[in-house]
């Protein structure tokens, strides 16, 4: 993110995104989610800081310009799936093993 000059500007609406227009990232520090299982229960919680990885990968996505505009099944649309992935990527070193 350093290298490619993106900007992250704190808000307090808990509506993170990122504008490709602006090269900003939008983050709420506060806008932790709580995870649900297919049948809606929940499972765990995702961190504001997740939460801000996600967006990371939406702003490294190398092709976020077309991956918005391919459908993809599971994640509505490519950039959705490559930013998943990022955050998944970082998620999983987190994991506390006992």
């Amino acid at each position: 993110m350093i290298n490619n000059n993106i900007q992250i500007a704190i808000i307090h609406d808990g509506e993170d995104g990122y504008s490709v227009q602006n090269n900003v990232i939008y983050w709420d520090p506060s806008s932790g989610l709580v995870v649900d299982n297919s049948s809606g229960t929940p499972v765990g919680v995702q961190s504001s800081a997740i939460g801000l990885i996600h967006e990371g990968g939406h702003a490294t996505d190398p092709n976020i310009a077309t991956d918005v505009n391919v459908s993809d099944a599971q994640y509505g649309n490519l950039a959705e799936r490559y930013a998943v992935g990022v955050e998944d990527s970082v998620a999983a070193q987190l994991v506390v093993r006992i």
